[in-house]
């Protein structure tokens, strides 16, 4: 199994978009200037590919779990590498919003009552962190994976969440469109099924950087010429799934280690971090500079500062914060299994 190191360096290169794009969108609020507003689009694309990414990592590093017969062990060390750091950063939100009265990082309708759902990532939670509502849709796929793991029969399952996002993504019907079932139908998780996908033709030694090259082209045309009327699956998800496809199975042809995107892979390491923590980074930025930027020159340059500030803290909370929280959590996860040996 090869380090996948090109899928660490697509994990930066989905977060930087997604920077990229709220980035433009607070800047145009606060300074009434945009950052790039032609690219700005790809923050969209981000996200998608950092479904398919997630699709992929989970089914290629799923042989251990499959051979090992342990699906619990893998819910588990899923949930731990998704909640705790998420708690961390929701907990400095919610407490800076309650201590210093600023209300602008919670979703106007939040109520007290709401935080069992924003807490648990439950779908359609109220939101009190931006990004929040993706990680609804990795929880619910970390869950199918488990329970195909855990039995092959409830691959059945899998196979018919699939089929319904396909039916609502071409025809959208009523039933479909409301309720907790928008959520677990959505075609988001097609993206996901991309990934492991890509995964599977990875392992069967298919592919070439050639398919990664052609969704690369195929991912900036359509963010140039984005369209709201079509679709992101067809945009962003089937572009994704060609560029995770296409750089992974050349690095795992490839002889060479990569040590020169050293800098990439590291941001991709972070970008957990980043995509937890880039929202209240940029808000406290522009605020605080709102009334001093009064040209598009001067935003451009400061809002380059900004990015390199995001990627600075956000580098430094996963090495101080979240990858020592991580690797105690798995100790103590190992240490509890040798006890109840």
């Amino acid at each position: 199994m090869h380090k996948l190191v090109l899928i660490q360096v697509l994990r930066a290169f989905a977060v930087l978009a997604v920077v990229l794009f709220h980035l433009s969108e607070s800047s145009r609020t606060e300074f009434g200037f945009t950052f790039i507003e032609s690219f700005s689009n790809f923050g969209y694309a981000g996200v998608d590919l950092f479904f398919v990414i997630s699709g992929f990592i989970i089914f290629y590093t799923s042989s251990k779990y499959l051979e090992n017969k342990k699906p619990f062990q893998f819910l588990l060390k899923r949930l731990l590498r998704l909640y705790p750091v998420y708690w961390i950063v929701f907990g400095g939100l919610f407490s800076a919003a309650l201590l210093l009265g600023d209300s602008s990082s919670m979703s106007a309708s939040f109520q007290m009552g709401d935080l069992p759902g924003s807490l648990s990532l439950w779908f359609g939670h109220e939101m009190i962190n931006g990004v929040s509502w993706s990680l609804s849709y990795e929880l619910f796929f970390y869950v199918l994976f488990f329970l195909v793991l855990l039995n092959r029969k409830f691959i059945l399952i899998g196979i018919a969440v699939l089929c319904l996002a396909i039916v609502n993504l071409f025809f959208a019907p009523t039933w479909l469109t409301e309720g907790v079932l928008q959520y677990l139908t959505n075609p988001f998780l097609i993206e996901f099924a991309f990934g492991v996908l890509a995964g599977y033709l990875v392992k069967q030694k298919i592919g070439g950087v050639y398919i990664g090259v052609l969704g690369l082209v195929l991912l900036f045309a359509g963010g140039i010429l984005y369209d709201h009327q079509i679709s992101r699956i067809f945009l962003y998800g089937i572009t994704s799934f060609l560029i995770v496809l296409g750089f992974s199975s050349w690095e795992s042809k490839s002889k060479h280690t990569f040590k020169f995107l050293r800098l990439p892979t590291l941001i991709g390491d972070a970008s957990y971090s980043m995509y937890l923590i880039h929202l209240p980074l940029l808000r406290i930025a522009h605020k605080m500079t709102a009334g001093q930027v009064n040209s598009e020159w001067a935003s451009y340059l400061f809002n380059i500062l900004i990015i390199l500030l995001i990627i600075g803290v956000s580098i430094g909370f996963y090495l101080l914060i979240e990858k020592p929280l991580i690797k105690y959590l798995n100790g103590r996860l190992a240490g509890s299994k040798k006890q109840l040996k």
